[in-house]
Parts: C-alpha cells; structure tokens; sequence
C-alpha cells in the first residue's frame, strides 16, 4: 500500500492522497498493536510453560533429595571451571 501511496501520489488529488495516507496510517498502526499483542501473548505462554518445567523439574529434585536423604540440592551453577569438574582432581 506504501509502495502504491508513493508511485501514484503525483497522479492524485490532494484529497486522496491524504486519505490514502490515513488508511494507510490507520494499517499500520492495527499492524503494530496486532503484533505487539501476540508477542505479549508469547511471552505469557512462554512463561507459563516454563513454569510448569520448573515446577516438575523442582518436584522430581526434591523427590530424589529425600528418596537418597540429601541434606541440600545446589540447583544453578553460577560458575565451575572445567578443573574442578574432573573426576580426576
């Protein structure tokens, strides 16, 4: 629609180019709220099934801590140099 605002906006009359403008501003604005609406809408499902993932993943750890009776379960790693990982040091 831009691309057709811009070839013919020499051809058209004042009138018609500023509704041509109009519309094409209101699409554009509809366009921007539709999509922000659905990134909104991602975002929320994505954090509600992330969510639910950790709230498994949480309820199975601690499952286990008290199957095998440990005393405490370090969940995120903030750093471990590859050193300190091997079984053999």
């Amino acid at each position: 629609m831009q691309d057709e605002l811009e070839k013919n906006s020499v051809t058209m009359s004042e009138t018609q180019r500023r509704v041509k403008e109009r519309e094409f501003g209101d699409l554009n604005r509809d366009f921007q709220r539709k999509q922000r609406e659905f990134r909104e809408d991602l975002n929320q499902r994505r954090n509600e099934e992330l969510a639910q993932v950790v709230e498994q993943a949480n309820r199975i750890i601690r499952q286990i801590a008290e199957q095998d009776k440990y005393d405490i379960i370090f969940q995120d790693a903030v750093f471990a140099s590859r050193a300190s990982t091997s079984p053999t040091r």
